[in-house]
């Protein structure tokens, strides 16, 4: 039998499938999903090869070098390194424009949640406050461990 915070976790991620969805149509011309979220991983955790970021990013290797070489010659991404050891990283360009889409993002979707009151847009607050800081230190986690 699955704990109340499972059960409460499994939920956040359904809904945040058809926040992210929502998201992605909001802001759909500006830049390809799979892109935004590749550059989002990279500004968040740092620079890694393209099979990383594939499998951060829930994608096959070779269809991420295509959106790497696409986010290339768009000037948002780049590598650097060589061979083995070539690591992908956002340009300023590329974190300008994960700010701008953000930026859309939150715009797009505030209207939906403009009927909430002032308590649960403060429990939105912290739970994304407190998602990001386990999250962040699972990463830190995982980076040690690799």
């Amino acid at each position: 039998m699955s704990t109340r915070l499972a059960l409460a976790l499994a939920s956040l991620v359904e809904s945040g499938h058809l926040l992210a969805k929502l998201a992605d149509d909001a802001t759909a011309p500006a830049m390809p999903a799979a892109i935004r979220r590749a550059i989002a991983v990279l500004s968040a955790e740092g620079p890694m090869s393209v099979s990383a970021l594939a499998r951060r990013c829930h994608v096959a290797q070779p269809t991420m070098s295509v959106f790497v070489q696409q986010a290339e010659r768009e000037g948002w991404l780049r590598r650097s390194g060589e061979g083995r050891a070539t690591r992908i990283e956002p340009t300023p360009a590329g974190r300008a424009l994960r700010s701008e889409l953000r930026d859309a993002t939150g715009d797009a979707l505030e209207p939906r949640f403009s009927h909430l009151g002032a308590r649960e847009r403060a429990t939105l607050e912290r739970a994304a406050m407190v998602l990001a800081a386990a999250l962040e230190r699972d990463r830190d986690r995982d980076r040690d461990e690799h």
